[in-house]
């Protein structure tokens, strides 16, 4: 029973679009009516069940059209073996971004826990976010940086001393995550921040309120329980989200105070 174009794409899930690049290529040749009616029979749509076969693996149509128009087994197990790799390389790439959610997720559950004393992870850090962009060594290096973005942290960096002043702001990636998405750790302007004693504390800062404004009470609240702030250190932390509660968009951190434990 001959087959319309029209039925065929249906009955087979293939385009119109790609049936006519198989015909135009000549890899297909449907019989024509008088009227200029394209007809399918079973060797035709068999031929297309082929095509949708080497479709769902991925293989895109020219390379379809490319094996069926002149190729050898040799030649196409090569290009097999090459997709293949292709596509477990891209198959990584996002179990890679996968655990980056499981991690912001993670991390997004911490913005709910109250303050603990822990120890900051150790990371690798680009700083002066802003400020370093007008210039051609660093901004090659965030380029670089920035194709590994999942697993980038935007970090707010404070001194503990002074913990009213305007944040400035870095990139930051554990070291596990360094390894897993080969960030350039050699790379100008980026330093290795040791693990140390801190309190990690959940800040919520509503747009327009400064940030200093909001560390002050976690500052005060560690202070009654006689635990003493490092002023030589660094307050980091990292972006975790942001909600918009009727009209008010509030920003939520990690943050990490150094400490003397």
């Amino acid at each position: 029973m001959p087959f319309k174009i029209g039925e065929a794409s249906r009955l087979l899930g293939v385009s119109t679009q790609s049936i006519r690049a198989y015909e135009e290529a000549g890899i297909l040749t449907p019989h024509r009516s008088e009227n200029g009616t394209r007809y399918f029979d079973e060797w035709d749509l068999i031929r297309l069940m082929s095509f949708k076969k080497y479709r769902e693996m991925e293989l895109s149509i020219a390379e379809i059209i490319g094996h069926f128009q002149d190729d050898t087994l040799d030649r196409f197990s090569a290009v097999l073996a090459s997709h293949a790799g292709s596509l477990r390389r891209r198959a990584e790439a996002l179990l890679r971004v996968a655990d980056a959610v499981d991690e912001h997720k993670r991390v997004i559950d911490l913005a709910s826990e109250a303050l603990q004393l822990t120890d900051s992870p150790a990371h690798y850090r680009l700083d002066d976010l802003v400020l370093g962009l007008g210039q051609k060594e660093y901004t090659e290096t965030l380029g670089q940086w920035i194709k590994s973005l999942p697993a980038m942290v935007i970090s707010p960096v404070i001194s503990a001393a002074n913990p009213l002043e305007q944040p400035r702001w870095a990139l930051s990636v554990s070291e596990e995550d360094a390894a897993r998405w080969g960030v350039g750790i050699h790379l100008n302007g980026v330093k290795h921040i040791p693990s140390r004693p801190s309190a990690r504390a959940p800040v919520a800062v509503d747009m327009g309120i400064p940030m200093g404004a909001c560390i002050e009470p976690v500052i005060r609240e560690l202070a009654g329980q006689g635990v003493t702030l490092d002023e030589t250190g660094e307050i980091w932390g990292r972006q975790v989200s942001s909600e918009t509660i009727d009209g008010m968009v509030r920003l939520h951190y990690i943050l990490w105070i150094p400490i003397y434990r």
